[in-house]
């Protein structure tokens, strides 16, 4: 807006030359002779009726939780995005202001979506997770302050949690065993189709709660609290989830300790308990 000299117009007109863009990207990448022989050997493959893949999905516990966090990322997300000029306009600033600094977030956003979803790799997409949640609620909080130092900590950490939430969690599961890559369309389809439940109730939730309390401190306490339901979904997907170090589940205990590569003292020998324990043998 503030390019355009808060031309609307303009605005709208320079979102159309990025999907046109992009539709003319896709549309050349469409036409690679890879793609096209790619796609007539995906239409000659068999394929099950859709419903039953779905069903299968749906069965496995670890698609499940995905799911069902998909709908906390985007109800904060969508929540935060959609009414955080107005947060920032009940903190103090004006019309002008809180229009620039609302874009703050989107463009950190687009920093972070490159550099931190380039650490989520396999062994650590976990921790990414968590790391982006616990920006996400932290930035929940500071963003009730009225000191502008404070809310610029917060919309940066905001900045850098919601733009990674997302790309982790499909990766998630997209690895799943069930999922792989022949059900990763089918399932990131489930996984849009579920977040977008979060994506309507967020914002709605939001002023439905600001039309009763008449500001937004409440609205962030549950968003704040939505980040923590998150965590705790985070942590029972990582004890459901298949537990492979090669494809960047956490290892357990057991998987690293004896280290099998290290020599046992006095092997080969019985230890006190075991010789007392053994059956003596007659004498020949």
């Amino acid at each position: 807006m503030t390019i355009t000299a808060w031309c609307r117009r303009l605005v709208f007109l320079a979102y159309a030359g990025f999907v046109a863009l992009a539709s003319t990207v896709w549309l050349l990448i469409s036409a690679h002779p890879a793609v096209r022989e790619s796609e007539s050997s995906l239409k000659e493959a068999k394929r099950q009726p859709q419903g039953a893949v779905f069903r299968e999905l749906l069965r496995v516990p670890a698609v499940r939780l995905i799911l069902l966090m998909s709908i906390g990322i985007f109800f904060f997300n969508h929540g935060l995005n959609n009414w955080l000029p107005e947060i920032l306009r009940s903190s103090g600033m004006s019309v002008e202001a809180a229009g620039i600094w609302s874009a703050m977030p989107v463009a950190i956003g687009i920093v972070s979506a490159v550099l931190v979803s380039r650490l989520a790799v396999p062994r650590r997409r976990y921790l990414v997770m968590l790391c982006s949640l616990l920006c996400g609620m932290v930035a929940s909080l500071l963003l009730q302050s009225g000191a502008l130092p404070i809310v610029t900590l917060g919309l940066v950490l905001q900045g850098i949690g919601q733009s990674t939430l997302m790309i982790v969690a499909v990766l998630i599961l997209v690895e799943q065993p069930e999922v792989g890559a022949r059900r990763a369309g089918t399932a990131g389809g489930l996984f849009f189709a579920a977040a977008e439940i979060g994506g309507v109730l967020g914002p709605l939730s939001l002023g439905v709660v600001f039309d009763v309390t008449g500001g937004f401190s409440t609205s962030l306490a549950g968003l704040t609290l939505v980040m923590v339901m998150l965590v705790l979904l985070l942590l029972r997907l990582q004890s459901v989830a298949p537990v492979s170090i090669a494809r960047g589940q956490l290892p357990r205990l057991r998987h690293v300790w004896p280290p099998q590569h290290l020599p046992l003292r006095n092997a080969g020998r019985p230890g006190p308990h075991e010789a007392r324990c053994r059956p003596s043998r007659p004498d020949a």
